[in-house]
């Protein structure tokens, strides 16, 4: 299956979207989809491509956001050097069927032979619970790696995935804290070329801590993938993803 056959970038002739455009090109030429530039974007509702890519700062980001139905990229203020993708980091809800950013970032990575790394964060103030945020509680070491869940959970969170792209999944991370400051610090310490987030639609509401916080620290794209069905998990991994 691929996963990506059209890029849309919206160009307003500002430098901001220029650089978005940019990436854009570079994106689409790794993966083989084709790249689509529009000025401005009508009918969000409308829009039958895979990603769109829009800059962080650009005043039109929240209502995009917000209002279309496909993925959405949020281009951060200076682009990361040109380079193969090499690495995406994924934000885990631990509740059972898995994630829809989870599911896109795995098969775009089978296309482009690129590692995902999957993070559990769990709020230190709230109570253990089950399964991957008892285990990320009593994590005994920050960035703590369970590779003897790995493939459990692999099975469980991807079951419409082949064997090939489940292979892309390489590191599944447990942590406690402050959610975006772990989300930062394990981007940044694992390299990562992708941060990719499952919508849940309130994170372009106004004064939202993930999208103030990520998009402006961010040195990489920021991914927002919205779910195709109405599934029982949510992106729950802190009060700053509520």
């Amino acid at each position: 299956m691929k996963t990506l056959d059209t890029l849309l970038v919206l160009d307003d002739s500002s430098p901001a979207s220029a650089r978005a455009r940019e990436y854009a090109e570079r994106f689409a030429a790794q993966t083989g989809a084709a790249c689509e530039v529009r000025t401005k974007v009508a009918d969000l509702g409308a829009i039958g491509t895979h990603l769109l890519v829009v800059p962080s700062g650009s005043p039109d980001a929240r209502a995009i956001v917000e209002r279309t139905a496909t993925a959405v990229m949020l281009t951060p203020a200076a682009l990361p050097a040109p380079r193969p993708l090499w690495r995406a980091v994924v934000p885990l809800t631990g509740q059972p069927g898995g994630d829809a950013a989870l599911e896109f970032t795995v098969r775009l990575a089978g296309a482009l032979s690129m590692q995902v790394i999957a993070v559990h964060v769990a709020d230190p103030n709230a109570d253990s619970g089950t399964g991957l945020e008892a285990a990320a509680h009593y994590a005994d070491a920050a960035h703590h790696e369970y590779p003897q869940q790995l493939k459990e959970f692999v099975q469980r969170a991807l079951p419409q995935c082949s064997v090939a792209e489940r292979a892309a999944l390489t590191d599944l991370v447990l942590c406690r804290g402050d959610v975006i400051a772990e989300l930062l610090t394990l981007v940044r310490e694992r390299d990562a070329d992708l941060l990719v987030v499952t919508w849940q639609g309130r994170l372009a509401r106004k004064g939202s801590r993930l999208l103030e916080r990520l998009a402006g620290a961010l040195r990489c794209p920021l991914v927002i993938v919205k779910p195709v069905s109405h599934g029982p998990f949510r992106l729950k991994v802190g009060e700053d993803l509520e």
